[in-house]
């Protein structure tokens, strides 16, 4: 019996032979100014304070954000949880399907987070009021959200993996484009 196959790989080392990728020397119109700050502007910053502990049952997995007085952050046991900056308690709690790695994207009242990580088959946005927690709007897409949304305005943007980079409105999740 004979076997046969094909092998490929991907020189990552080697230079790209297209024509305007060779090193250029800079510009010499690009200047940078160096500031030194007067002795008598700089001042100490003071320490930090403690100002509370919460042991948490689940993993934190993206950033945490700041709104409407409280931190809220996604989980890898599929939570999205709000906390009250002032004690550190619970403010509310919403339960998902996978777990959650983005930030949430604030604009106003309004929060946008995504869930699922890379092996998530789907995975869902949702939109919700930063106070209770309620959700306004949600959109499925089949595959995983681990890029943070970004607002701009009335407009949502976000990378949904395998689904491509998608524009959606903020106020009912309806695509504007993909």
């Amino acid at each position: 019996r004979a076997a046969r196959g094909i092998t490929t790989s991907h020189m990552l080392s080697s230079p790209s032979k297209a024509e305007g990728s060779l090193p250029v020397a800079p510009v010499n119109s690009s200047k940078v100014e160096h500031f030194i700050p007067d002795p008598q502007e700089i001042t100490t910053p003071k320490l930090f304070s403690h100002l509370w502990d919460q042991a948490l049952a689940a993993q934190i997995l993206g950033t945490p954000v700041i709104a409407d007085g409280k931190l809220i952050f996604g989980t890898n046991s599929k939570t999205i949880e709000a906390r009250n900056l002032s004690d550190g308690q619970k403010a509310w709690v919403m339960t998902k399907q996978e777990p959650v790695f983005t930030s949430a994207a604030i604009a106003g009242d309004i929060g946008v987070i995504g869930e699922g990580v890379h092996t998530a088959p789907s995975a869902t946005l949702t939109a919700f009021k930063v106070k209770t927690g309620d959700v306004l709007w949600e959109r499925k897409f089949r595959s995983h959200l681990e890029s943070d949304p970004v607002i701009d305005g009335d407009h949502l943007w976000l990378g949904a993996g395998a689904e491509g980079i998608w524009s959606l409105d903020l106020s009912d999740g309806a695509v504007r484009w993909r």
